[in-house]
């Protein structure tokens, strides 16, 4: 017997109507509405075409026709994509390495911050800390001495009782057994930190691991925990801008989660921070360091977060534009591709049937891309607005 309109929602809600999968659309929604002047505005709700098409696969159920941000720091939906292309990448980095005889060693890199400190400011000098050591003459040659062949580096940053907190966790290719040779990085990390004005450093500013904790951050390099109760208890190495830093730290992913609970700090410090981070790549190669173990380009972030039609790809529907909006005026995106991947294309229609006319919850409008030009075209006023 076929399922009312009604009937399939529920089952939708039964089936999956918690878990990251609909998290991370409330928490690409709300981004959407604090920043309004990035392209994160249009990810997953503005259209390239005048249909939006559903597609079902072995792992579930995706758009096509619509806008693709491919923000690693402003969207949950695209962050997912490009830190687990960046994990696989860094993983086949590390298997090469180790197959060719060496070690990955992990680097880790803070400094001291207080409650009130401006994030752009300390970026900004943590990063030039980071320059002086790099090019400083002791530094390279100590990680000649000790093998090493490159490395690669992510900037992170959480929020706690101090403040803003950024570390910079760093992949170092290098013979195996420097590990103690590696530890003098510290002196000179230290050094750096003072010549750029950052005195006081608490203990533990530098902390450098064998290669077993490097796997280990590599392994859960860009995963997720699946219950919101994880969140809290995501260990320290776990992918950087999606987990909450233990209970004494938020992510800026976790300070959204708190925004959409109702916490208007945390908002105003994931503003604060995506402003700070747009723009910025999520991992430093060193030059070099990708051809000698044998990788290709680095592909863009907009690369990895695109979705891309397979042939065994099932076409389940493709939405109207009217249809469209009635799915942003409910919030219901992630619903409906849940419903494409339980019911197929009946399911779909009945979904649709439920929403369409009903008073929603949010406005519903969208922008539609021009086909040729940077431009975004008007549509009819009740569907959508330039840009």
């Amino acid at each position: 017997m076929a399922k009312s309109a009604a009937a399939v929602h529920e089952a939708v809600i039964a089936a999956g109507g918690g878990g990251w999968g609909a998290i991370r659309w409330k928490l690409q929604r709300l981004a959407q509405g604090l920043l309004r002047g990035y392209r994160v505005a249009h990810c997953q709700r503005s259209v390239t075409g005048e249909r939006v098409a559903i597609w079902r696969t072995r792992a579930g159920a995706h758009f096509s026709g619509v806008v693709t941000c491919g923000s690693v720091w402003h969207c949950p939906i695209c962050a997912s994509k490009v830190s687990e292309g960046r994990r696989q990448d860094l993983q086949t980095a590390v298997t090469a390495w180790i197959r060719a005889g060496g070690e990955v060693y992990l680097a880790t890199f803070t400094f001291r911050h207080h409650r009130g400190d401006k994030l752009q400011d300390i970026i900004k000098a943590f990063q030039a800390a980071m320059r002086k050591l790099t090019g400083s003459g002791p530094y390279r040659r100590l990680l000649k001495a000790a093998g090493c062949v490159g490395s690669v580096r992510a900037l992170e940053v959480t929020h706690g009782e101090n403040g803003w907190h950024p570390h910079v966790h760093m992949l170092i290719f290098a013979r195996p057994g420097e590990l103690e040779a590696l530890r003098e990085i510290e002196a000179l990390w230290l050094r750096a930190l003072r010549k750029q004005g950052l005195d006081g450093v608490v203990d533990h500013a530098f902390d450098v691991r064998g290669g077993n904790d490097a796997a280990r951050y590599v392994a859960k390099y860009g995963h997720e925990p699946h219950k919101v109760s994880e969140w809290s208890a995501a260990a320290e190495v776990t992918k950087g801008q999606q987990k909450r830093a233990r209970l004494k730290g938020r992510t800026p992913f976790g300070l959204l989660l708190d925004a959409l609970e109702g916490d208007r700090e945390a908002a105003r410090l994931f503003v604060e921070y995506a402003e700070v981070f747009h723009g910025r790549r999520q991992l430093y190669w060193s030059p070099g360091l990708r051809e000698r173990l044998g990788l290709g380009a680095e592909a863009s972030d907009a690369e990895l977060a695109e979705a891309v039609v397979e042939p065994d790809d099932e076409l389940v529907a493709e939405v109207s534009l009217e249809d469209w909006g009635a799915v942003l005026r409910h919030n219901a995106r992630w619903e409906l591709l849940r419903v494409a991947e339980l019911y197929g294309r009946d399911g779909v229609e009945r979904f649709l049937a439920r929403i369409r006319g009903a008073p929603g919850t949010h406005q519903g409008r969208f922008w539609r891309r021009a086909y040729y030009g940077p431009g975004w075209v008007e549509l009819d006023p009740e569907v959508g607005r330039v840009h």
